[in-house]
C-alpha cells in the first residue's frame, strides 16, 4: 500500500542524506587524505631544485652547462606531472561519481571547454616565454631581455599555473567526481604557494641583472 506523498518525500530525504554521508566518507578516507598533499609535491620539488641551483650551480655543473640543466629540470617537471596525473586518476577511479554530472551532455561540453582554455593558457605561456624560461631558466642565469606582457600575461598573472589548474578542473567535471574536485583544489593551492615563492625571487634575480647594467 502506498504511504502517500509525505512518505515518498521522507524516503527521498533519507536517500539524499545517505548519499551525502557516503560522499563525506569518501572525501575523508585515508587514501584521499594522503593524496591531497601528494598532488602538491611537484611545485615543491622543482622549487627546491632550482633554488639549490641558483645558490650552488650544482645542477649546471652536473649537466655540463645551464641549458642542459634546464633540460634536466624540464624532464623532472614533466615526469612528476605525469605521475601526479596518473595518481589523480587512480584515486578518482576508486571513488563514486556525482550523479548530476555523470552522463550529462552539458557538463561534458563544459569540461572540454575548461580543459581547452587551460591548454590554451599553458601553450601560449610556453610560446611567450620560450622553452628555457618556461622551465625556470632564470635560476640558471638564462634571462629574458624584458618582461613578457603579451597574451596571456596581459590578462592573467601566472597563466601557466592557472591553465594547468583549469585542466584538472575540467578533468574533474568529465570524471564527475567530488574527489577529483578536491584534489584539483589542492593542486591549485600548490600553484598559489609556488607563485608566492617564485615571484619575489624571480624579481630579485632580474633586479640584480639591472644593477649589473648600471
Amino acid at each position: 500500500m502506498d504511504g502517500g506523498p509525505q512518505d515518498n518525500t521522507r524516503v527521498r530525504r533519507l536517500e539524499e542524506m545517505a548519499s551525502a554521508l557516503e560522499l563525506l566518507n569518501e572525501l575523508a578516507s585515508p587514501s584521499v587524505l594522503l593524496a591531497c598533499p601528494l598532488v602538491m609535491l611537484n611545485p615543491l620539488i622543482w622549487n627546491l631544485i632550482v633554488r639549490h641551483e641558483y645558490n650552488t650551480r650544482s645542477v649546471s655543473r652536473l649537466c655540463g652547462g645551464p641549458r642542459a640543466g634546464v633540460v634536466l629540470v624540464a624532464c623532472i617537471v614533466m615526469v612528476n606531472n605525469s605521475i601526479r596525473t596518473s595518481f589523480f586518476h587512480y584515486i578518482v577511479g576508486k571513488n563514486s561519481k556525482l550523479q548530476f554530472l555523470e552522463d550529462n551532455v552539458g557538463a561534458t561540453i563544459a569540461g572540454y571547454v575548461i580543459i581547452g582554455v587551460g591548454v590554451l593558457l599553458v601553450l601560449s605561456s610556453t610560446w611567450r616565454l620560450g622553452f628555457f624560461c618556461t622551465f625556470l631558466g632564470d635560476y640558471f642565469g638564462i634571462l629574458l631581455d624584458a618582461r613578457v606582457t603579451g597574451f596571456p600575461f596581459n590578462i592573467l598573472n601566472h597563466p601557466m599555473f592557472w591553465g594547468s589548474f583549469l585542466i584538472y578542473v575540467g578533468d574533474s567535471v568529465l570524471c564527475a567526481s567530488a574527489v577529483a574536485f578536491l584534489l584539483s583544489l589542492f593542486i591549485g593551492l600548490s600553484y598559489v604557494l609556488a607563485a608566492a615563492f617564485e615571484v619575489p625571487f624571480t624579481a630579485k634575480i632580474y633586479a640584480q641583472k639591472e644593477t649589473k647594467k648600471i
